[in-house]
């Protein structure tokens, strides 16, 4: 039997939260998917992670078979403080399902999907799917996310001024003498910096309260004129790259502008192509007319700099969930298909950046502000139940349709980071010395026996496997793995007087999760609920160890100057850490909640025999037989390859 499937993906859903959510009414659309379909809480990968979380989801195959092990990949061969981005299609190794479908004749759509741009498959419709998760790390921008002031405190933000007006054409009246800036806007690719100037005008009164930005200081050719709090349409302009001239879409808004003339602060945001970002190209222009401009990267760290506010944070969110909610519902009525995919982040970002406001043991919990943080997090999940009202639409539209919605992994709180590297230094095992020009420490691997990478790897510097291994394999191999665990498992918090680690295995003991690889490290451990690695605060900029100055082992988080919740370096199979699974349709059992928690590669095998689609070529997972109403005659097909 065939079936259209729809395929959902909603980052960071945690069941409790989200069955908190339903049963105060906040989520409509979700409570009929758990009234008319099947739930399961699912056990994420190790690390309950963005990237090895999707390509799971899309592959069912774990981890190292698809070679999606972290939020950054090591190779072999290079220097342990050097690490990759993942989000890269051609880095993963196994089939997607969609690909699959394709080899089969199978029509299939693919929107916004992490990690999955280029498209390797010519037989799918494909719209973005380049990442722009974290670190701002969409290759498609012509310019990432920008936030212009006058103020100095805010990181990464772009500083300007405001001076007396000259040589303005034709300026708009203004009742106080005009002020003028520049707003540069640097590609991040080869290119030329565009450079926009900014009027600022005083329209009804004795007070500024107008920006004005234009290409050049002609009032009448003005791209946009903004109020305070106010943004600007979607507006398209020319970037002069190295590879020639393309066409940008962005928006403007004004956060800010002082009545005396005295600050002013601007958000600009990601500044993507027209086009190049489908396949197939023309696909865009169909997207342009019909649903709008595509913006991929709503990054909760634009708050946390404070370059925009809460209000401006769930626009942005907003504005990109009506965006997903138009494309699903143009392409699933307009294009024929068989498999629809699409992925949403916010509530991934929203529990990143405000978990430390619901969470009473966060040093900068304030219980009268709870209510605000908790509604903040009820409305982000309302968006997300938009969605899935989008699902329910489609229903309607094509009968027989198979609805299948999940997340990746689910949320911790993190109220201090854990700075493994500075304890190994402490104890003679890393050597680092500091580069006062840049600002950071480079390692002298001619000393260092071991590395703490990513979320919860140590790697050993071993001779013959690292370029400047200095470990001999075998007995002292084992020795030291040894004394690195012990150091782990004591390791308590001084305040607190808990341990800090969880667990510690050594990396054969990973097999069972799905890790194998070249990327896991000697030792992998996992942090007690509250803390989080430092070893992923650092840039992904070579030689960048992630050791502080200071090089204290523990350092508290601040609320909305950093991530006051997590989830890589936790044990996956804790209840706030798991998420969920719900699929409806057509011959699947209604209002069935599972008992026992299925894994995360069990979800494309299952999905795929239900919908009559082939398995994807590197599948491991096992196809849930208590999905159907007639599960007692599924076959188990198990796994596609021992």
């Amino acid at each position: 039997m065939q079936n259209q499937l729809l395929i959902l993906g909603i980052d960071s859903i945690v069941p409790p939260m989200l069955k908190q959510l339903v049963a105060a009414g906040r989520l409509p659309n979700f409570r009929r998917a758990f009234a008319e379909g099947y739930s399961s809480d699912v056990i994420p990968t190790f690390p309950p992670w963005t990237p090895p979380g999707w390509a799971t989801v899309g592959t069912g195959a774990w981890p190292s078979t698809h070679g999606i092990e972290g939020f950054t990949l090591h190779f072999p061969g290079e220097p342990l403080d050097l690490e990759h981005p993942p989000f890269h299609s051609h880095l993963c190794r196994a089939e997607y399902l969609w690909e699959a479908a394709a080899r089969a004749g199978r029509r299939a759509i693919v929107v916004k999907f992490p990690g999955t741009w280029p498209p390797r498959s010519a037989g799918v419709v494909q719209v973005g799917g380049a990442g722009g998760y974290a670190r701002d790390i969409n290759p498609n921008d012509i310019s990432h996310a920008a936030c212009y002031t006058t103020r100095g405190d805010l990181p990464g933000a772009i500083r300007v001024s405001l001076e007396p007006a000259t040589s303005w054409e034709e300026p708009p009246p203004s009742h106080l003498p005009p002020l003028e800036t520049i707003f540069v806007v640097a590609p991040c690719r080869a290119g030329r910096p565009r450079l926009y100037h900014g009027l600022i005008y005083a329209a009804a009164g004795a007070a500024y309260d107008r920006l004005l930005v234009a290409r050049r200081r002609h009032a009448r050719e003005a791209l946009t004129i903004l109020a305070p709090g106010a943004w600007s349409r979607w507006l398209e302009d020319e970037f002069a790259l190295r590879e020639g001239a393309v066409t940008g879409v962005f928006r403007l808004k004004l956060l800010e502008l002082a009545p005396d003339g005295s600050g002013l602060q601007l958000f600009m945001t990601q500044n993507h192509p027209k086009e190049g970002y489908t396949q197939p190209p023309e696909l865009a222009a169909e997207l342009n007319a019909a649903v709008g401009p595509f913006a991929e990267n709503i990054s909760i760290r634009h708050r946390l700099r404070g370059w925009i506010d809460d209000a401006t944070l769930l626009e942005l969110w907003e504005e990109h969930t009506a965006w997903l909610e138009r494309t699903i519902l143009h392409l699933g009525r307009t294009h024929a298909w068989d498999l629809l995919c699409t992925q949403w982040h916010p509530i991934d970002f929203i529990l990143h950046g405000f978990s430390g406001g619901i969470d009473p043991q966060h040093p900068d919990y304030d219980p009268l502000r709870e209510p605000y943080y908790r509604e903040l997090i009820a409305r982000t999940h309302v968006l997300a139940d938009r969605l899935v009202g989008c699902a329910f639409e489609l229903m309607e539209d094509h009968p027989g349709l198979l609805v299948g919605i999940m997340g990746d992994h689910g949320h911790g709180f993190h109220r201090q980071t854990v700075h493994l590297n500075n304890l190994l230094v402490h104890h003679g095992l890393l050597h680092v010395e500091p580069v006062p020009q840049e600002g950071r420490f480079r390692v002298d691997w001619s000393k260092s026996r071991a590395y703490a990478m990513s979320a919860c790897h140590i790697f050993l510097n071993v001779k013959g496997r690292e370029p400047e291994g200095i470990v001999e394999p075998g007995g002292e191999y084992e020795e030291l793995r040894q004394r690195i665990s012990t150091l782990l498992k004591d390791l308590r918090d001084p305040a607190a007087g808990r341990p800090i680690v969880d667990a510690v295995f050594r990396r054969e003991e990973m097999r069972p999760w799905g890790l194998y690889g070249d990327g896991v490290g000697d030792l992998i451990y996992c942090l007690h609920d509250g803390y989080d690695s430092g070893a992923i605060a650092r840039s992904l900029v070579a030689g960048d160890p992630g050791v502080t100055e200071d090089l204290a082992l523990l350092r508290p988080t601040r609320l909305l100057q950093g991530f006051t919740g997590e989830h890589p370096a936790f044990l996956p199979y804790e209840e706030h850490l798991r998420t969920s699974l719900l699929i409806v349709g057509a011959g699947v059992r209604r209002g069935y909640a599972r008992r026992i928690p299925i894994q995360m590669v069990d979800i494309a095998p299952t999905l795929a025999y239900l919908a009559g689609l082939p398995l994807p070529a590197q599948a491991e997972g096992s196809i849930l037989t208590d999905v159907s109403l007639n599960h007692g005659g599924m076959a188990i097909l198990g796994t596609n390859n021992a």
